[in-house]
């Protein structure tokens, strides 16, 4: 993508964005004026996440 800002609508794609050398921003701190924190990225790091929240849930 040609933009160094971008605009994106769920978890996995802030990931993906901030991968790809990219600012994601979500919708969701647009909308509150928050910054968008990329968090863990790596794949099973965050899938471990994921699985740890779902079981505790």
């Amino acid at each position: 993508m040609p933009c160094k800002h971008i605009a994106v609508y769920c978890i996995s794609c802030i990931k993906s964005m901030y991968i790809g050398g990219r600012t994601p921003r979500y919708l969701i701190d647009l909308l509150f004026g928050e910054d968008t924190q990329a968090q863990e990225y790596r794949g099973e790091k965050w899938h471990g996440i994921l699985d740890a929240y779902i079981a505790a849930h």
